[in-house]
C-alpha cells in the first residue's frame, strides 16, 4: 500500500508533500466528481472523472452500441449484441463476454487481454468505433462498420 501525503493549499486544491509543484484540484458538480492533476512538466492538466460502474440504461440506448467492429491492424471482427437487456461481445474464436458499462464511454469485459474499451464518438454522440486500452495494448482502434 502506497500512501501519498498532501497539503491543502486552498479549498479544493492539494499539493504533494514531497513535490509541491504537483497539484490536485477536486471538483464536485451535482453528481459529477472530477480531479485535475496539474504539473508544470505537463503541457496541460490531466483530467480524471469518476464514472459509475454498471451504469443502467434503456435497451434503446444500449442498441446504439450494437454492431460490427473491425480492427484493421489485427484483421479481426467483433460484434456487440444486445441480449437479455445487456450488451455482449461476441467473436467466433474466443466466445462471448458480458459488457459492463463504466459510464457511457468505457466498456469493461471478461476477456483477459481485451478488458477495457473506450467508446469513440463523433459530435459527442454517434459511436464510430472503439479503442482498446488494456495492459500493454494501448490505442488499438476498432472501427464500427455496421
Amino acid at each position: 500500500r502506497v500512501l501519498f501525503r498532501s497539503v491543502q493549499e486552498s479549498g479544493n486544491t492539494f499539493s504533494m508533500l514531497n513535490n509541491p509543484v504537483a497539484k490536485y484540484t477536486f471538483k464536485v458538480t451535482g453528481e459529477n466528481i472530477s480531479v485535475d492533476f496539474i504539473n508544470p512538466s505537463l503541457s496541460e492538466p490531466v483530467h480524471f472523472t469518476k464514472e459509475i460502474k454498471g451504469l443502467t440504461v434503456s435497451d434503446k440506448e444500449l442498441q446504439t452500441y450494437t454492431g460490427t467492429y473491425f480492427c484493421s491492424e489485427l484483421g479481426c471482427v467483433y460484434r456487440i449484441i444486445l441480449k437479455d437487456h445487456r450488451l455482449e461481445f461476441t467473436n467466433n474464436l474466443i466466445g462471448d463476454s458480458k459488457i459492463i458499462l463504466m459510464g457511457k464511454d468505457n466498456l469493461l469485459t471478461d476477456y483477459k487481454l481485451l478488458y477495457h474499451f473506450k467508446v469513440l464518438r463523433v459530435n459527442g454522440n454517434k459511436i464510430i468505433g472503439l479503442e482498446l486500452n488494456s495492459d500493454e495494448i494501448m490505442n488499438l482502434k476498432f472501427d464500427k462498420i455496421e
